[in-house]
């Protein structure tokens, strides 16, 4: 079939031909892809989607469609803003893509978001006012609405850049947003502005977790207890909000004289007050109740349902609903993040608490420390609300390079049973077998206690130094990447492998600011020979591109397996219930930790001319458990054929492989 927007119609690979043509032919919502990290899997699906907002247009049953594509990355978000500035340039197009950035990234003033201390918000408001009277509103002049376009159109209007990004919004094509804006249902703009068309969620492989983290919760009683303050300065800082001449008695009673209101701000303040007020008559009886209730579980069962608690649910329901309207009240006219988020956690704590937002797979238990009582919530099945929200578009694709093994990714996003509305597409590699060395080194085993202890560290340090030394003098100079299991074992690897190699040392820990990153990267590059040492699942090992001799090898050190603790101990023991011993082992453990592998070992082959070596050094990636979900193509028979017999075998095969390039 013919189709427009591929942003390089002269090389297009078939599998990106295929990936395009079945979503836009298809008649199923939701599309499963996994195709191996560097097939283009950005611009195919900005392209099937762009085509498919074509035959919406076309289609006198559909409104324009606006295109959502999901992506945490700061590096991938720049792809995708080249990628349709790439198609604009070629098919004279106009598509207009907004790259939207949080409200600490695009502040002028650093001041609290209120009309009385931001000028910017004002002006704003009188701005929107005017531009709705217009035939045409007035947009940015480039339809690549990145942070430096909405601030420029911000600063010649006069208006706030976050604010800017609101307005803009609805007259996007191509929306770049976080996975919390859709799943956590936290983007700002009215759902009545915006038209779900498309929705991309990229790295996909990372959406049930972050749901996961969106639906746990962990609070203590002395917070809890705590809320009865934050009330009250919340009530003060309306007060003095809306009042003048305040004056205080030395008993701390306030009054003052109100300011001119028009009626709605009366009504929405006088709202606001008894919401308020309803929380403070039922608090100090809910903080009884709670306090009885565990009391009556702490010491005699871990987990527990809330049928085991003994509340008045109605004063629950009633709490809930005037938390809600404060929310709402405080959000409209302060959005002052330290006065609204103890009434978030409380509201989100009602909620899991007494079953209102939760399910079967909702778990409740409480951990004692030495000052306070933590009480823990997760909902650890996560699909029902996946497929919900993403049911709300017309098609939905998931892509990333590890959606593997697939049974347990349709799983992941509620899929299961869906099969007549649901299409799966698997990609192997393009790019030529002999471009790439992959091994394993079946040694040591680098579990935390063999590393992490101080009776066995020195040891296991010792002997991973040693091999990553003798590989490092096999592989010729150049731009080497050490990936870890954690952070932990990065920072215990780092002193132990200055002394075994002359490659300079770049450590990136797992989470750093983007401009960090950045210049991380930036020194990295213009090493000749170098080593990065960076965890796993980090920043620096999912959705960043190291092409060419950026990156000639990799070693994966380490299987980065969720450290287990009381939370991930009362996480496993839910799955070997529900699933059975070997399977819940491998849902709640193995697949998601090997799946952070598979990405950090893709940063090596990114194009048809990458090449490089790949080593996964652990005892356990010889197991039939982690490696059996190493990609198809990575061997001819076996997955088994990756094990290296010796270390002199393999220093030999290295120096070979690269002596051909």
């Amino acid at each position: 079939m013919d189709f427009n927007y591929f942003p390089f119609p002269d090389t297009i690979r078939e599998s990106q031909r295929r990936f395009i043509e079945t979503i836009i032919e298809s008649d199923s919502r939701f599309h499963i892809v996994s195709a191996a990290t560097g097939t283009g899997k950005t611009a195919a699906s900005i392209t099937a989607a762009l085509n498919l907002r074509d035959i919406y247009l076309n289609d006198v049953d559909f409104e324009w469609e606006q295109i959502f594509y999901l992506t945490p990355k700061h590096s991938q978000r720049k792809i995708v803003l080249e990628t349709v500035k790439k198609i604009n340039q070629l098919y004279e197009k106009n598509i207009r893509v907004l790259d939207w950035k949080p409200k600490e990234k695009t502040c002028y003033t650093n001041r609290d978001c209120s009309y009385r201390k931001c000028p910017f918000l004002g002006k704003y408001h009188i701005f929107v006012s005017k531009s709705l009277s217009m035939e045409k509103p007035p947009l940015p002049s480039s339809p690549i609405w990145d942070a430096v376009t909405v601030h420029n159109f911000a600063q010649i209007h006069g208006i706030c850049p976050y604010y800017a990004q609101k307005y803009l919004a609805p007259m996007a094509d191509v929306l770049l947003l976080d996975y919390n804006h859709i799943y956590a249902r936290i983007f700002p703009v009215p759902d009545g502005l915006l038209r779900r068309g498309v929705l991309i969620v990229d790295e996909a492989q990372n959406l049930p977790d972050r749901v996961r983290g969106y639906y746990r919760l962990s609070i203590g009683m002395i917070e809890i207890a705590d809320f009865g303050r934050s009330m009250e300065d919340a009530s003060d800082r309306v007060f003095r909000f809306y009042y003048q001449d305040i004056r205080e008695t030395p008993s701390g009673y306030i009054s003052g004289i109100p300011r001119d209101l028009a009626d709605d701000e009366e009504e929405e303040l006088e709202e606001f007050m008894t919401n308020i007020a309803t929380l403070k008559n039922s608090f100090p009886e809910f903080m009884r109740e709670l306090s009885d209730s565990m009391k009556k579980i702490v010491g005699k069962k871990k987990l527990f349902d809330y049928s085991d608690l003994e509340f008045d649910y109605r004063r629950i329901k009633d709490m809930i609903i005037s938390l809600k309207g404060c929310i709402r009240f405080m959000r409209d006219k302060f959005e002052e993040k330290d006065m609204i988020r103890p009434f978030e956690r409380i509201l989100r704590f009602l909620r899991y608490w007494t079953g209102y937002a939760s399910s079967e797979s909702t778990i409740r238990y409480w951990i004692k420390e030495p000052d306070d009582l933590l009480i823990n919530l997760r909902r650890i099945e996560v699909g029902d609300i996946i497929r919900e929200i993403s049911g709300e578009f017309k098609r939905v694709i998931y892509q990333s390079a590890t959606l593997f093994p697939i049974d347990f990714y349709i799983h992941e996003f509620g899929l299961d049973g869906f099969d007549e509305d649901l299409n799966v597409q698997v990609f192997p590699s393009p790019f030529p077998a002999e471009n790439r060395l992959i091994r394993i080194v079946p040694e040591p085993k680098l579990t935390f206690e063999n590393w992490g202890s101080d009776e066995k560290s020195d040891d296991t340090m010792k002997s991973l130094s040693y091999i990553l030394g003798e590989l490092l003098e096999a592989i010729p100079p150049g731009r080497v990447g050490v990936f870890c299991a954690s952070s932990g074992l990065c920072e215990r690897l780092r002193p132990y492998l200055e002394d075994v190699t002359d490659r300079s040392i770049v450590y990136a820990p797992s989470v750093i600011k983007t401009f960090v990153k950045e210049k991380m990267l930036s020194d990295f590059f213009e090493k000749e020979n170098a080593v990065l040492l960076t965890p796993q699942g980090g920043s620096l090992t999912e959705g960043v591109d190291y092409p060419g001799d950026k990156l000639i090898a990799a070693f994966i050190v380490g299987i980065p397996i969720t450290k287990y603790d009381e939370n991930h101990r009362i996480v496993q023991e839910y799955y070997r219930e529900n699933y059975g011993r070997d399977l819940g082992f491998l849902y709640s453990t193995v697949y998601p930790a090997v799946a952070k592998s598979i990405q950090a070992a893709g940063r090596v082959i990114r194009t048809e001319s990458d090449r490089g070596v790949v080593i996964f050094i652990d005892k356990r990636w010889a197991w039939r458990l982690y490696n059996s979900s190493f990609p198809r193509e990575w061997y001819l028979n076996t997955q088994y054929e990756l094990i290296s017999r010796s270390l002199t075998e393999l220093k030999v095969e290295i120096k070979r492989f690269y002596s051909r390039l």
